[in-house]
């Protein structure tokens, strides 16, 4: 099993995005929550579904999220305020649906919406979601310019 299919077998699926850690790459938000009511779940205890390596200094499994984020999946942060995620690279198909839902839940619950990403030369930028939808538009081809205007014109 790879480590995202372990991951989800341990911990289940949500439909929620404020119980969500992360996304998958088809577009699936893995359950975050243990209680049932809350996100629970530290984005650090995606270390225990890799190899430890002796050489690991204590307190450094922020390298396990970058690892984990690099194999195509996202970090998801949402709360009652504000929607957020992290991601490496571009998002497969699947995910920018997931994604689109995502925050456009986000804009009807007047929640702040903030999207941190890592381009392949390990460049950080980080906006707001329409912020990210602009960068897409510019150096993908994940948005076409009708979806683009039409996605923008909601948050104007």
């Amino acid at each position: 099993m790879t480590i995202e299919e372990r991951l989800y077998a341990k911990y289940g699926g949500t439909t929620i995005p404020e119980f969500a850690a992360w996304m998958l790459k088809d577009g699936t938000m893995v359950n975050g929550s243990k209680e049932g009511w809350q996100r629970d779940l530290d984005h650090h205890e995606i270390s225990e579904f890799f190899k430890h390596s002796k050489f690991e200094d204590p307190g450094s499994s922020y390298i396990y999220i970058k690892k984990f984020m690099r194999r195509g999946n996202i970090r998801i942060c949402c709360g009652t305020t504000d929607y957020c995620c992290e991601l490496w690279g571009l998002p497969t198909r699947d995910q920018l649906k997931s994604l689109k839902k995502m925050f456009a839940a986000a804009r009807r619950l007047g929640c702040r919406t903030y999207v941190d990403w890592h381009t392949k030369r390990n460049n950080r930028h980080s906006g707001t979601w329409p912020d990210y939808l602009r960068w897409l538009y510019r150096y993908s081809d994940l948005v076409d310019t009708y979806e683009y205007d039409a996605l923008l014109y909601q948050y104007e």
